[in-house]
């Protein structure tokens, strides 16, 4: 068991779950990562910013293709369940972050991520400036989708607190994909838009 709150280990543990990383486990058909009602909160410093945003996170999902070094062709979280909460991750490298899908992803909330590229701190346990831009981006910062109906419903991106926020930057295509007949679904105070190179200018 990795204790991922451990304090005499502030910097951040990186998740390296490209298709060649996972080759001998999965065959080579590596497969997204289920989350059926969980909730996940792992942040270290949440964001303060009003406008900005400034979350030090302690954990990264990076899907990267080791080969190409482009995303990986599955989601980062797929959530096929009801009322999990994903918050104060990094998730980048994969065709969409995170996946919400299926009649049964009902009332999910995802709040305080980078769902694409993400700033990296010197000392995530402090608050202090960004060092650098991180990450490749997704192929989609979030999908709420399906190939069923009906389609998910009532899940939130994001809130109305600077905390709840996500930054979702820095992706190949769109930031937030929500399929026709997604009914009930909100994004609400996110930052949503492309990553400056400069990290004290992040949008």
């Amino acid at each position: 068991m990795i204790d991922l709150l451990n304090a005499a280990n502030p910097g951040p543990i990186q998740l390296l779950t490209g298709a060649s990383n996972l080759q001998g486990l999965s065959g080579g058909t590596p497969p997204a990562i289920a989350i059926s009602s969980v909730s996940a909160d792992i942040t270290s410093v949440p964001n303060a910013e009003a406008v900005g945003f400034n979350a030090h996170v302690r954990v990264i999902i990076d899907g990267t293709n080791p080969n190409t070094n482009k995303p990986s062709d599955f989601p980062g979280l797929t959530i096929e369940s009801n009322e999990s909460v994903i918050r104060g991750l990094a998730i980048d490298g994969f065709s969409a972050g995170i996946s919400i899908q299926g009649p049964d992803a009902i009332g999910n909330l995802i709040q305080g991520n980078y769902l694409g590229r993400y700033l990296v701190f010197p000392n995530p346990s402090i608050n202090v400036a960004p060092s650098f831009v991180a990450g490749i981006g997704n192929g989609v910062g979030i999908e709420i989708a399906s190939q069923t109906s009906p389609l998910p419903s009532n899940n939130s991106v994001g809130g109305v607190s600077p905390d709840t926020h996500n930054a979702i930057a820095g992706n190949v295509a769109q930031g937030v994909v929500i399929d026709v007949g997604a009914n009930y679904n909100q994004v609400v105070g996110d930052l949503i838009g492309v990553l400056e190179q400069d990290p004290t200018d992040y949008y």
